[in-house]
């Protein structure tokens, strides 16, 4: 879903008031969000840490694959614990205390 359906879905669409910190906005609403406003700045690096983990999986992964496809061949570094992410990822690292292991 991109982000102007989103908000063409709301109530008001651009003029839905969404409240201080976007406190009438679920978990799974702000994190779109907050990903698109990152997304906007068309950085050279990305982060996301848990960046889908309010979002159920059908919308996680169309949101990972979304991400991907906008940010081409600059860098993403996803920190998750849910293995339908990590399809999109070049290199996964297994994080175990102090030791990172890439995982092939």
């Amino acid at each position: 879903m991109l982000l102007d359906d989103f908000i063409m879905g709301m109530s008001e669409g651009y003029d839905t008031v969404v409240g201080d910190r976007g406190l009438t906005l679920s978990g799974g609403q702000r994190q779109r969000i907050s990903i698109a406003r990152a997304l906007i700045r068309n950085p050279d690096i990305l982060i996301l840490d848990e960046a889908t983990s309010a979002l159920d999986q059908e919308t996680a992964s169309n949101v990972m694959k979304n991400i991907m496809k906008y940010m081409g061949d600059k860098t993403v570094i996803v920190v998750t614990h849910r293995k339908d992410v990590l399809k999109y990822a070049d290199h996964i690292y297994n994080l175990d205390g102090k030791k990172a292991t890439e995982v092939t």
